[in-house]
């Protein structure tokens, strides 16, 4: 189920936003074929979904997600650092 929310060369459909059960097994698609990352919609699908992890994990208003922020302007701290990192 995962994989139909990104797009591979062949597929024209537009990535859907999956849900937060959904999230894990992209991430897993994603680190065996890292190459669904070089089209674009893969890439701001992929971006959208962690920014609205770490809002939520934040417990951040998701509605205010900034894209154009980075980690350290978002305020992830050392504690949300390590939990991102054992995604």
């Amino acid at each position: 189920m995962a994989q139909a929310h990104l797009q591979d060369d062949s597929d024209e459909t537009s990535a859907s936003h999956a849900g937060p059960e959904d999230f894990g097994q992209i991430m897993k698609s994603v680190h065996i074929t890292p190459s669904l990352l070089d089209m674009p919609k893969n890439l701001e699908f992929m971006t959208n979904q962690v920014e609205t992890c770490i809002y939520s994990l934040m417990s951040r208003d998701v509605k205010k997600l900034d894209l154009g922020l980075n980690l350290a302007q978002l305020g992830v701290g050392s504690l949300v650092a390590i939990e991102i990192r054992n995604w």
